[in-house]
């Protein structure tokens, strides 16, 4: 797994945005921001402790999403476990 993985999930996990039925606004901008972040990252890898801030956030939304969103907690799991695969 490297980072060109990562990069390939992300792509996933913008896609799941775009075509998931996500009325609700909050989830969206929660879904957006954490795919934003995790593009950040990947253009600006690990600056003090922002990736465990990252995947505490990643976590965290699995957590809250599963149910109502699983394909885009299915990607965001997979984020997961390649930022472990990678030593993040």
């Amino acid at each position: 797994m490297s980072v060109q993985e990562l990069t390939r999930l992300a792509e996933a996990l913008q896609y799941e945005l775009e075509s998931a039925d996500l009325s609700d606004a909050e989830a969206r901008n929660h879904l957006q921001g954490l795919h934003d972040e995790l593009e950040h990252r990947l253009t600006h890898p690990r600056e003090d402790n922002q990736d465990e801030e990252l995947i505490d956030r990643l976590r965290e939304a699995v957590e809250r999403f599963e149910a109502a969103h699983p394909r885009a907690t299915g990607v965001i799991s997979q984020i997961i476990h390649t930022l472990g695969n990678l030593g993040i």
